[in-house]
This record gives structure tokens, C-alpha cells and sequence, in this order.
């Protein structure tokens, strides 16, 4: 039993004490009827409700398409009931929020869940505001025809839709491309990236100890050194810097910079900071799509008062440059790291 189903048990009973003074005053054979229906009636609705409520099947989905602020989201509530017990009164609890605007309160909707029939029932949301916007299905209640008892239904439901701005484009604006340190890459002697093994020679004087490849070194029993092809492939990289003051600010710049590149058939990379795991996951955009998959993960990482993102990168890719760094809401056009 629920709060809400307090005042219809109080009613019920009121009604139940009615009908049986009436049997003690009057003493009609209807009213003896109506009064064992009534004692019936109860447990019978509430056992067929807690049976039917165990195949419900209550589901949500999000829109399709990619969704930019100021429109509307259509989200889709799908209500199935395979039994052949009708649920009237089915309630869904609803939380939607921006994650980078957290809010408390608790949107209610009640459906019907009709014999062997699945429904669907369209959820429209206002976006105002670029972000990951969230919906969960807090919880789903399920009352008897009398309204006497609720059954809480288990749910673990939630939607996750990123809110992209508009595309707009720079103009008249030339990128440099970065260089950095990627995972299968290492430094040479001279500082230079490079990535792949040219010749295995004889160790020289001078030669670094973690240039020496020991596996053939112990076959050839001689100190074998790699020497490697100098790497060559730049490319864009953009690090976008997030803070709470220039939220907005800084992600349109990003989608401005990101669309500038799509627009000029240029692919590049999102270097974005995992917080939890602490580094940087390098996401690859060569399209639309793509740079949607960037958006959803850059948006699921929190945003402080003072980003020390770029330090973090300084840091583990000492010889970057060319870096694309969106901060303070602004694109810095850094030559050199």
C-alpha cells in the first residue's frame, strides 16, 4: 500500500460500514449481496493486479535523428501488457534533466496497458541548452481497479540524447596541424615522432639502452639496436577545455571548429580527458556521425570550475604542438606547445 492509496481505502470503508448498517436497519437480501461483493471485491482485484503487473513490459527509446538546442525531442514510451488482465492505471515516474544542469523534480504519466496490446505514447521535450540530456524511468506503479493497493515495479531505464548546436563555420581561417606522441609511437634520438622500425644494426656508443632490441640481441648474441622511420603523419587535433563559466561558449566554439574541418573534407581528432580513468581517449572525426559519437563522449565527463585539461596533455604529450585548444570559451591557436 501506497500514501496515494490511502484516501480510497478510507472511502472504501466508509462505503463498506454504509452498506452494512443498511443490512442491520433494513435488511434486504440485496444489500447482504452487495456487502459480500464488497468484501470480495478487494482481494480479488489486487491478486489479479500483482498476476498481470508481473508481464508488464514498459520500455523508452529516443529519437533517431540528432537534435540541436531550442527544438523538441520526441521520445517514445512503449506500454506492453501480454496478459489478458487489463491495467488501467499504470504510472511512470519520469526524471529528465540536462546532465551539466542537474534537477530534482519528478515529471508523473499515467497509461493504460490494454488486454495483449503494446501502445505507444509520444514524450515531447524542450531542449534549451547544448548538453547530454537524460530521461530516466525512476519508477513504474501499478494500481488495482479499486484503487486500494500499488505495486512498485523495478526499473533501471535511461536515455541518453546529446543536444548538438547548430552547424556554423569559421571563415577565412587556416588550422595547423599537430603532431603527438601516439600510443605505437616513439621519440628518436632527435626528438622527432616515428612509429615504425626501418632496420635492426649493431649497437654504437651513444646508442639509448631502450633502443636495443633484446629479443634478437640474445638470438645474434650482439647488442642489436632499432632504428626507426621518422613519422610523418600530422594531423588536427582539437582539445576541448570545458569550464562552468564558459560552458555554453566553449561548445559551440568546438562544434564551430569541428564543422570548419568537416566542411573543408578534413578528418581530425578529439583528444578528451576520461577523469575516471585518467587519460585522454583520441576520437577520430571524418564525419557527421562520427563527430556525434565525439560529442556523446565528451559530454558524459564532468565539467569544472577551472579545467586542467590542457596541463594533463602538456604533461603526457611534452612534444605536441599545433594543438587546437578550445578555453575559456575561445579557439586558441597555439603554434608550439
Amino acid at each position: 500500500m501506497k500514501l496515494r492509496n490511502l484516501p480510497y481505502i478510507i472511502t472504501y470503508i466508509l462505503c463498506l460500514a454504509v452498506f452494512f448498517l443498511g443490512v442491520l436497519f433494513y435488511r434486504q437480501s440485496l444489500l447482504s449481496v452487495l456487502i459480500i461483493l464488497f468484501i470480495v471485491l478487494p482481494p480479488v482485484s489486487i491478486c489479479l493486479t500483482g498476476y498481470a503487473s508481473r508481464r508488464l513490459r514498459v520500455s523508452f527509446d529516443p529519437p533517431r535523428t540528432s537534435v540541436t538546442p531550442g527544438g523538441i525531442a520526441r521520445f517514445s514510451l512503449s506500454v506492453d501488457n501480454p496478459g489478458f488482465i487489463p491495467l488501467l492505471n499504470v504510472l511512470v515516474e519520469l526524471r529528465y534533466e540536462n546532465l551539466y544542469y542537474p534537477r530534482e523534480d519528478i515529471s508523473e504519466i499515467v497509461v493504460p496497458a490494454e488486454i495483449r496490446t503494446k501502445k505507444q505514447f509520444s514524450l515531447p521535450f524542450e531542449l534549451t541548452k547544448a548538453g547530454m540530456f537524460s530521461v530516466s524511468v525512476r519508477r513504474i506503479l501499478v494500481t488495482d481497479f479499486l484503487h486500494l493497493y500499488t505495486k512498485e515495479l523495478k526499473s533501471d531505464i535511461t536515455v541518453l540524447l546529446p543536444v548538438i548546436p547548430d552547424e556554423q563555420r569559421f571563415e577565412d581561417t587556416s588550422f595547423p596541424k599537430a603532431a603527438v606522441e601516439s600510443e605505437d609511437s616513439e621519440l628518436s634520438p632527435d626528438g622527432e615522432l616515428i612509429n615504425e622500425i626501418k632496420q635492426l644494426r649493431e649497437y654504437r656508443p651513444g646508442d639509448r639502452l631502450k633502443d636495443i632490441h633484446w629479443k634478437q640481441s640474445a638470438r645474434s648474441k650482439d647488442l642489436m639496436v632499432k632504428e626507426y622511420e621518422t613519422s610523418s603523419d600530422l594531423y588536427f587535433l582539437i582539445l576541448p577545455e570545458l569550464e562552468r563559466s564558459t560552458l555554453d561558449r566553449g561548445i559551440n566554439e568546438f562544434a564551430k571548429t569541428a564543422y570548419t574541418l568537416l566542411s573543408m573534407k578534413e578528418s581530425f581528432r578529439v583528444a578528451i580527458w576520461h577523469d575516471n580513468e585518467n587519460l585522454f581517449e583520441f576520437v577520430k572525426v571524418s564525419s557527421r556521425s562520427d563527430l556525434d559519437i565525439a560529442f556523446y563522449k565528451l559530454y558524459l565527463e564532468p565539467v569544472y570550475e577551472t579545467s586542467g585539461i590542457y596541463d594533463k596533455f602538456n604533461a603526457l604529450y611534452p612534444e605536441m604542438y599545433g594543438v587546437l585548444r578550445i578555453s575559456g570559451g575561445k579557439l586558441l591557436l597555439t603554434e608550439e606547445a
